[in-house]
């Protein structure tokens, strides 16, 4: 671009640990990837479907002001869950990001907006938000489609998940 050229800041620490072990990885296992891991898109989705929480359907529901995006998210935790943030990605109907506008008039600076739903009893083996979700504002863009994802959660003993492949969910969908 600016015809500067930089190095990888990790290829010292890699050159290390894998220098003359020709042809042998068997201690990859142990290597620790940035959260910028890349992953397709099938194994991401795959992944997802094996945490304690995730989304198993979105839908676009009417309510008096606009719009609501629903996300439910099945418990499969062990756990009862007090508190859960969802991450949303949206699109119009062409395949383009939408920047939607929140009920309150604040408008997003991308195509995710994540929305925190607390007091919950939300006990496992159980799903929720179905009926409950982002609100959008009656004149935010029109969302098309949009895909959710549990960024994190807190139990009712205060412990706290952080999701970690939302860095990688982020990467792949917000534009």
């Amino acid at each position: 671009s600016d015809g500067t050229t930089e190095s990888n800041s990790h290829y010292e620490a890699w050159e290390y640990k894998y220098e003359d072990k020709a042809n042998t990885r068997a201690d990859l296992a142990q290597a620790q990837f940035s959260e910028t891991f890349f992953m397709s898109e099938d194994e991401l989705e795959a992944t997802i479907k094996q945490q304690p929480l995730f989304v198993t359907e979105v839908a676009m529901k009417s309510w008096s002001d606009g719009d609501l995006m629903c996300a439910t998210v099945q418990n499969n935790s062990g756990v009862t869950i007090q508190e859960i943030q969802v991450a949303y990605a949206t699109w119009d109907a062409a395949g383009n990001p939408v920047y939607i506008t929140w009920s309150d008039g604040e408008k997003m600076t991308n195509n995710v907006a994540k929305l925190i739903m607390d007091e919950l009893t939300f006990a496992d083996g159980k799903t929720y938000g179905s009926s409950n979700g982002l609100p959008l504002h009656k004149d935010s863009a029109k969302v098309d489609k949009f895909i959710a994802i549990v960024a994190s959660y807190v139990d009712a003993d205060g412990n706290t998940w952080e999701n970690p492949c939302y860095s990688a969910w982020l990467n792949m969908y917000r534009e």
